[in-house]
């Protein structure tokens, strides 16, 4: 901990630049050797030692006590990432940074992603002087990520109520959050909205909105925004293919996919991916094998989805031959598709090889356990 904090005072970082230091460090291998106290904030005083910025024998300001922080802090969770940062929020109270957008914004997108109390980043945002639309993309993005979506709508009528004109990124985060409600009223006013003020030619706004229509169950709507597109992007091609593989549709899939491939637009693992995902669910083995057939060596895409498809039509055979070939070894995730197979279909003896290469990889896994139970208990 001493080494990422000391880097920060090395290089001179502001209060902002170690806030950001501390989103990452909270997604590192190394976060388990920070500890838990207020050891942090004696680190952090130091830093600033180095930076030149106070004398390292003797600060300025006395180093934060537990009992010293903020009220707003008082029996709210903890971990290391958040520790830190929340050290760095009363160093820059004490400062009066957090009226600053510089700093502000930055906090509210810690909270979000070291997994602090959502009410951490509205305190942070509300007390903000001055919003930009950075300020507000930030709030609403903590929002979506943490599931709160009707807290997202419910800022985007505080925007509109205080005419702040959204940009793409804030209608890519309300679409996510219509996405995780099934809201499709609500997309619909968005869809409205996004043609109204001309982004609909933003290729990723218009990829979100067919993913939103498609998680929403109207594919439809979904279909007559592709449709209406000059853009032939890749990757409005595959939110249209994904959303109609979340539907089930295989047929409308394959269609879509025919009709890639008439324009000369070449797939992806994402496409292949979707298409391959849709044929297993449908239990098209036999076209889900065909489209296998004819991608290239160097895709990427994880065996997993032909062993499963393999797997729910229950054609063992082919199964244990498409094991055989797949370069590395077959790994846990596709052991367990082979149990869900056997449970299907009843296959004890496969279940048990199964369940034994599972056991070599992870013994404490319980969902084999599970699976296995029901495999027996369906043989007597």
């Amino acid at each position: 901990m001493g080494n990422y904090i000391s880097l920060f005072g090395i290089c001179n970082f502001s209060v902002t630049g170690a806030i950001s230091k501390v989103m990452k460090i909270k997604n590192s291998r190394r976060r388990g050797r920070i500890c838990h106290s207020r050891h942090h904030v004696n680190h952090l005083y130091r830093t600033r030692s180095l930076s030149g910025q106070w004398k390292a024998s003797e600060p300025e300001e006395e180093v934060v006590e537990e009992e010293e922080a903020p009220p707003f802090f008082c029996g709210r969770p903890s971990n290391s990432s958040l520790d830190i940062g929340r050290a760095l929020h009363v160093d820059a109270l004490k400062k009066g940074y957090t009226f600053d957008l510089i700093v502000g914004n930055p906090l509210i997108s810690m909270y979000s992603k070291c997994n602090g109390p959502i009410e951490e980043a509205e305190d942070v945002f509300v007390a903000l002087v001055y919003r930009n639309i950075p300020s507000w993309n930030v709030m609403l993005s903590a929002y979506v990520e943490r599931g709160e979506s009707e807290k997202a709508l419910e800022l985007y009528k505080q925007m509109q109520r205080e005419n702040v004109t959204p940009n793409e990124l804030t209608f890519m985060g309300l679409l996510q959050a219509c996405s995780d409600m099934g809201s499709v009223d609500m997309c619909k006013k968005l869809h409205f909205t996004i043609v109204s003020v001309d982004h609909d030619t933003i290729t990723s706004l218009m990829a979100t909105l067919i993913h939103t229509y498609g998680s929403c169950a109207c594919m439809e709507d979904a279909q007559i925004v592709f449709n209406n597109l000059v853009d032939n992007s890749l990757v409005l091609w595959n939110a249209c293919i994904a959303g109609y593989a979340g539907e089930g549709d295989c047929i409308a899939c394959v269609r879509v996919y025919e009709d890639l491939k008439l324009r000369g637009i070449d797939p992806d693992e994402v496409t292949f991916t979707s298409l391959l995902s849709s044929c297993s669910h449908s239990g098209l083995i036999h076209i889900g094998l065909g489209h296998f057939a004819f991608m290239r060596s160097d895709y990427s895409i994880h065996y997993g989805i032909i062993v499963d498809l393999v797997g729910r039509a229950g054609d063992f055979n082919t199964l244990e031959r498409i094991l055989e070939k797949i370069p590395k070894k077959a790994d846990l995730a596709m052991w367990l598709c082979v149990l869900n197979a056997c449970r299907i279909h009843g296959n004890f003896g496969v279940a048990k090889q199964a369940f034994d290469c599972v056991m070599h990889l992870n013994p404490k896994n319980s969902a084999a356990y599970v699976l296995m139970s029901n495999i027996y208990a369906d043989a007597e």
